[in-house]
């Protein structure tokens, strides 16, 4: 959890103190590290998991594109992957409750839900003072 404390020190910003900021600060980050470990554990169970997701967002009519990764390099990977998640929450949903695909470890309740919802709507008013100001200069 280091790694994500380092990257996003919500706990910090603007001066926020106290044991349940620190509480939310820890849920953000351990949703955010849940959803890292479910596109991993797809992407690498190319003949289980990768199958039954592709198969599942078809089911549902939505294209079987992989979960975005977030990578340091990239200002807005965070946002494309919450936002990805948002639109398929169905898919996630169905592929986390199978047991069989032993994916379970990352199913996401509603409080998980809620989080991603948040960091969605915080992170894309950063997203568009970024593009923003990036096409003004």
């Amino acid at each position: 959890m280091g790694e994500a404390f380092g990257r996003y020190s919500c706990c910090s910003a603007g001066g926020l103190e106290g044991e349940n900021t620190v509480k939310s600060c820890q849920a953000h980050i351990l949703t955010w590290i849940q959803i890292r470990r479910l596109s991993f554990a797809i992407i690498h169970s190319t003949t289980i998991a990768l199958p039954a997701w592709r198969a599942t967002c078809e089911a549902n009519e939505l294209k079987p594109n992989l979960i975005p990764c977030d990578v340091a390099t990239r200002w807005n990977s965070t946002y494309d992957m919450m936002r990805f998640v948002l639109k398929y929450w169905v898919p996630i949903d169905s592929i986390t409750a199978n047991k069989s695909l032993k994916l379970w470890q990352f199913e996401l309740d509603n409080e998980d839900w809620k989080i991603i919802g948040d960091l969605v709507s915080v992170l894309e008013v950063s997203n568009i003072f970024c593009v923003h100001n990036s096409t003004n200069n």
